[in-house]
């Protein structure tokens, strides 16, 4: 009796540090580019339904649009559908979406950032989260115009380029794999599911916190863990070229990468 209450604890324990695994947002909306610029509405299944949208706490509720974005949503998904397959789609899930109300620019008077209708471009705004597991969310926006065309680039691969994660990775897997390279990492200063669009694959990213920041030239350790392949990891140190505010040097984020200080692979 005593050692299936042994048993059972351990069960227990297994299953409670899985649960407890760090949830992880990466990815990017684009929303700077795409949206901010836009005097936009937001709005989401479930959203809030009032007559008056500026006072709105949170998203307004879709179905007092749904004439108009619902057959724009389902298009742009069989679109999507298409492009990235079956097996990607089924791990999308729609957010929410920005409607640019041209008529509507007066009251967005005094938002910050302002509405600047020499950068807004975007008619339509979709947010979706690729999920490939329930504590990993990535974000996708699509930004469509006036004439409902695609005008944002995709970060996410198209069907022929995507590969299945493999499914023992998640923020705990990855911090133990971390461990296992010995690279001098800390102290971290992010751990993020990304998509390099170079390579059309996602990547587990984990960077180091420059902690001492200068201009000009600053290293950094970095590990990459392919998000389909837990036993190839790589770590390597980056350059990274700061100016006098410790801010990425304008279109040279160019992060230049050495030849890789370690190359492993991981077995099990």
């Amino acid at each position: 009796m005593r050692s299936i209450f042994i048993i059972l604890l351990g069960v227990l324990g297994l299953f409670s540090a899985n649960a407890q695994c760090r949830e992880t947002v990466s990815g990017d909306f684009q929303i700077k580019e795409f949206s901010t610029p836009c005097p936009v509405y937001n709005f989401a299944f479930n959203g809030e339904k009032t007559k008056d949208w500026m006072s709105a706490k949170g998203p307004l509720d879709i179905a007092m649009v749904e004439n108009e974005i619902l057959p724009i949503k389902e298009d742009l998904e069989k679109y999507l559908k298409d492009y990235v397959g079956d097996a990607f789609f089924s791990k999308m899930e729609f957010k929410s979406v920005d409607v640019s109300n041209y008529d509507s620019i007066v009251k967005f008077d005094g938002r910050y950032p302002p509405v600047d209708m020499y950068a807004c471009k975007t008619k339509y705004f979709f947010y979706y989260y690729y999920l490939p597991k329930p504590e990993i969310r990535y974000c996708i926006g699509i930004a469509l115009d006036d004439n409902k065309r695609i005008i944002s680039g995709f970060n996410f691969p198209d069907a022929a380029n995507y590969l299945p994660e493999d499914p023992i990775l998640d923020y705990c897997k990855v911090m133990e794999i971390v461990k296992e390279t010995r690279t001098n990492i800390e102290p971290i200063e992010s751990v993020s599911f990304d998509f390099d669009v170079e390579k059309q694959q996602f990547l587990w990213w984990i960077k180091q916190k420059i902690v001492n920041p200068k201009e000009g030239r600053n290293e950094r350790n970095e590990i990459s863990i392919e998000a389909a392949d837990s036993k190839q990891v790589v770590s390597y140190m980056k350059v990274i070229l700061l100016d006098a505010n410790g801010n990425p040097v304008k279109k040279k984020e160019e992060e230049i990468k050495k030849t890789p200080l370690k190359k492993l692979r991981v077995i099990r």
